[in-house]
C-alpha cells in the first residue's frame, strides 16, 4: 500500500476515538491516474453515439418536411381538385385533407361558387362514394364553403353512415340561409349518437329559427352532459331564457365543472372556454338568480380569468 492509501486508513482510524470501538479499516482501491488522451475519447464516443445520429435524424425530417411543404402544400385548389378526382385511396383522403386546409388558410376561396361545384360533382363520384375517408373531407371542405349553393348537398350527407361525415354535413348548415335544412336537423336531435345530437342543437340555433327552440328544449335533460351543455348554449343563443337560465346557473360554479369528465388533453383550458361562455350567456339573458352567481364567481373562483371575467360581466349587467 503506497503512502496516500496509508494515510486514508490513518484518518479512518482516527475518526472512531472518543471511547467508541474501532472499526475496521476499509480497503482503499487505489484508481490509477486516466490517461491523458481519455477525455478525448469520451468525447468522440458522445460524437459517435448521441450528437451525430440525432444530427441524421434531424436533416433526415427536415427533408421530408420540405418535400411535403413543395409537393403539398404548395399546390392550387385546381391541382388538388384533379388530385381528389383521379388520386387513388389515402392519396385523395389527402388532397382533400390539404384542400380543407387551403380553405382555412384563404377565406376568399370559401365565396367561390365553381370551386364549390367542382366539390360537389366530386363528392358524387363513383370514386368517392366508395372512399369513406375521403368523402368524409370533402364534406368538411364543402361545409366550409360560404355559398348557398352547398346547402342541398350537405343535406344529402346527413343520411350518410359514417359518423364523421354527418357531423361535417351538419357543421355546415348552421347558418341563416339553410332554412330548408330545419327539418332534417330536428331529425337528428333524437339521433343514437350523442356527437350527432349535441352538433344538430349547434346548428339548428346558427340557423336563428325561432321555431328550433321548442324542438332543442328535450335535449336539456339529455342522459349525455355535454348534450344538456352544448343545448343550453344553443338556446341561449335562440334567446330563450326560460330554456337556458336553470342550466347556466347551475353550469356557472367551478366546482360543478370539475366534475365533468373532460378530456385528458386540454381539460383545464376546455372547463374555462365553457365557463367563459356560460358567464357571457347570463350576462346576455339577464338570469334570475345570474347576478349572485356572477358575484360569487368574482370574489371566490380559483381561476384569476374567471374572476375578471365575472367581474366584466357584472359591470355591464343591465346596461
Amino acid at each position: 500500500m503506497d503512502e496516500r492509501q496509508h494515510e486514508t486508513v490513518e484518518r479512518e482510524d482516527s475518526s472512531t476515538g472518543s471511547g467508541e470501538p474501532e472499526v475496521e479499516p476499509k480497503t482503499v482501491i487505489a484508481i490509477e491516474e486516466p490517461e491523458e488522451d481519455a477525455p478525448t475519447s469520451r468525447k468522440l464516443l458522445f460524437l459517435q453515439m448521441i450528437v451525430f445520429p440525432v444530427l441524421i435524424v434531424v436533416i433526415c425530417v427536415s427533408i421530408i418536411l420540405l418535400i411535403g411543404y413543395l409537393v403539398g402544400s404548395n399546390r392550387s385548389p385546381e391541382e388538388l381538385l384533379a388530385e381528389i378526382r383521379t388520386g387513388w385511396g389515402q392519396k385523395r383522403a389527402e388532397a382533400a385533407f390539404e384542400f380543407a386546409r387551403l380553405l382555412g388558410e384563404r377565406s376568399a376561396l370559401q365565396r367561390d361558387e365553381h370551386l364549390a361545384a367542382a366539390i360537389g360533382n366530386a363528392l358524387h363520384s363513383s370514386d368517392v362514394a366508395d372512399d369513406v375517408e375521403a368523402r368524409r373531407y370533402l364534406v368538411k371542405v364543402l361545409a366550409m364553403f360560404q355559398v348557398e349553393s352547398v346547402i342541398p348537398t350537405l343535406i344529402e350527407q346527413l343520411s350518410d353512415s359514417d359518423e364523421a361525415t354527418v357531423i361535417y354535413a351538419v357543421s355546415g348548415l348552421g347558418r341563416p340561409e339553410a332554412s330548408s335544412a330545419l327539418e332534417p336537423l330536428i331529425r337528428l336531435l333524437s339521433n343514437d349518437s350523442p356527437q350527432i345530437r349535441m352538433a344538430a342543437a349547434i346548428a339548428l340555433a346558427g340557423t336563428g329559427d325561432p321555431r328550433a327552440a321548442e324542438e332543442i328544449r328535450p335535449l336539456l335533460r339529455d342522459p349525455d352532459l355535454f348534450v344538456r351543455m352544448n343545448a343550453t348554449f344553443a338556446e341561449a343563443k335562440l334567446n330563450r331564457p326560460d330554456l337556458a337560465c336553470i342550466n347556466l346557473v347551475e353550469m356557472a360554479n367551478e366546482d360543478w365543472l370539475d366534475r365533468v369528465a373532460w378530456a385528458p388533453s386540454g381539460g383545464a383550458e376546455q372547463k374555462r372556454i365553457t365557463m367563459q361562455q356560460t358567464i357571457s350567456c347570463l350576462l346576455q339573458l339577464e338570469c334570475p338568480d345570474g347576478k349572485s352567481r356572477l358575484e360569487a364567481l368574482a370574489r371566490d373562483a380559483r381561476d384569476l380569468k374567471v374572476r375578471a371575467w365575472a367581474r366584466d360581466a357584472l359591470d355591464r349587467w343591465g346596461k
